[in-house]
């Protein structure tokens, strides 16, 4: 290495970053030792920010592990370079926040130093002209530590900073999506279900409801409780605030929060769907979930009920056209083949003549009566009692359905 010089020139630095670029990432020897001389001369003056923070983060993609392991050292002054001042130019903190990310990828044990440096300086939430990189670096920090992932779950500035984005953005909704899958598996997902900001808790409802569908058996037991009680506690809770405007005048609810509502049953569906496959969870689907279902379906009144109001071509594939109260019966028709005590809530008078009275609502939901059949056969499946109480029943007008809580 003495025949190496100490200092690069500017073209010789380009053609190196060019290098760097090349071949898929991959950086010849003779080559990355010259950068990692000129990265090691950075403290002595002869590289600028941002050409110190571009050489690591493409040296970080070197195929030696011991060229990565000798950027470490770096870490700490690619911290103090995202925290200078912008001057107009905020790239050396954009290529900086590109090279933690891919160092603390390499090496997850830096995870902890760089997360909280950044939370604590407040760069994550304050550095509004690095808020795509500084997104990335956040996400590689949750993916690659425990306290991290812990320390943004109990943040929702930090869950605003991923998760408040918009559909037309796919960079952002992509980190979105994972960061959701991510928790999913986890003892916080409830904390994404349960924040004031329906935004949020209805992006969460969607990338969670299609992550149950993909991946219901790796589930953590402790998440999926943690769930099912999020699940309850937010319908409970809707009806609790919204029912009556749901029976009278559901035009004067706020279109979010019916869509809430919307998202929040079809996660419902999905993870009683789940508890089938996961008979070790019998007792997280309850006859509270059938309950409140039975009063919601109740408040949607004679008409078909109110449709979400958004998109039906959402990124996630899973939205239908469905109405809010084709939706709930076919969640009641999941109940009543799953748990015990949900099986007894739906059987009872009230609940079956509610049922049966969807068989005339008009042919907008072609299963609505498919849905109805399945809910009784699953009712009436070796119990007489039930099939005998069904045939002497006659549907009421809705004016006289009364379901209690």
């Amino acid at each position: 290495q003495s025949d190496i010089p100490m200092g690069l020139s500017e073209l010789d630095l380009t053609q190196l970053i060019a290098k760097a670029k090349s071949l898929d990432g991959r950086i010849e020897i003779a080559s990355s030792e010259r950068i990692l001389i000129d990265i090691e001369n950075y403290n002595n003056g002869d590289c600028n920010p941002r050409r110190f923070a571009i050489l690591i983060r493409n040296l970080a993609a070197h195929p030696s592990i011991e060229h990565r392991q000798r950027l470490t050292r770096f870490i700490t002054p690619l911290l103090s370079i995202v925290s200078l001042p912008d001057d107009g130019d905020a790239g050396h903190r954009l290529c900086s926040y590109q090279a933690l990310a891919n160092l603390v990828q390499n090496d997850p044990s830096h995870a902890h130093t760089v997360f909280f440096h950044c939370y604590d300086n407040g760069l994550f939430i304050n550095d509004c002209g690095s808020v795509a990189v500084s997104r990335d670096l956040l996400y590689a920090c949750i993916r690659c530590s425990d306290a991290c992932l812990g320390a943004f779950a109990t943040s929702q500035s930090l869950i605003e900073l991923i998760l408040n984005v918009g559909d037309e953005d796919v960079d952002l909704m992509e980190c979105a999506y994972l960061t959701v899958r991510l928790m999913a598996g986890t003892s916080y997902i409830d904390r994404l279900l349960s924040l004031n900001h329906p935004s949020i808790a209805i992006l969460s409802a969607d990338i969670l409801d299609e992550s149950l569908s993909a991946q219901s058996l790796s589930v953590d037991q402790i998440a999926l409780s943690r769930i099912g009680d999020a699940i309850v506690r937010l319908l409970r809770g809707w009806l609790a605030q919204f029912g009556t405007i749901l029976s009278s005048t559901p035009s004067n609810a706020d279109p979010i929060h019916l869509d809430l509502l919307y998202s929040i049953c079809l996660l419902a569906n999905t993870f009683v769907i789940t508890a089938i496959c996961r008979p070790e969870i019998p007792n997280l689907v309850d006859g509270g979930i059938a309950d409140i279902t039975l009063n919601l379906l109740a408040s949607c009144g004679q008409d078909d009920g109110p449709r979400p109001t958004r998109s039906t071509c959402d990124r996630s594939t899973r939205l239908s056209p469905l109405s809010m109260k084709a939706v709930l019966v076919r969640l009641l028709a999941n109940l009543s083949g799953v748990n015990d005590s949900a099986r007894r809530r739906i059987g009872e008078d009230d609940a079956l003549i509610l049922l049966l009275n969807q068989c005339k609502i008009d042919d907008r939901n072609p299963f609505m009566q498919e849905w109805v059949v399945f809910a009784i056969r699953n009712l009436t499946q070796n119990d007489p009692v039930i099939q005998q109480r069904i045939e002497q029943l006659k549907p009421t007008p809705y004016s006289t359905v009364s379901v209690e809580m």
